[in-house]
């Protein structure tokens, strides 16, 4: 059962005196008000599904940092994302 958190802090101590194993969880604002084993390991693999994405994401811009602050080596001039491929900069003058 999902609830926001005002309805689910009223209403769980009703719940819990029907059902002894049940839980009361909250992710991203959401109480839920689970009764078996099931449906705690179903959220638990929702946060990490999401906690393997946010990781993927911290490394993409940790890579994206790395090069950056490569430009303040004064080795390069120039930074071009690998996941954004594109050839680099040919002069004019050269």
């Amino acid at each position: 059962m999902m609830l926001v958190d005002h309805e689910a802090q009223e209403v769980f101590p009703y719940v819990l005196r029907k059902y002894q194993n049940a839980h009361l969880v909250m992710m991203k604002g959401i109480r839920y008000i689970t009764i078996t084993d099931d449906a705690i390991q179903v959220i638990l693999d929702r946060l990490q599904r999401e906690r393997a994405d946010f990781k993927r994401t911290v490394e993409y811009y940790d890579r994206e940092i790395q090069g950056v602050e490569y430009l303040l080596t004064g080795k390069k001039r120039y930074y071009w994302s690998p996941d954004n491929y594109i050839v680099e900069p040919v002069y004019a003058e050269q």
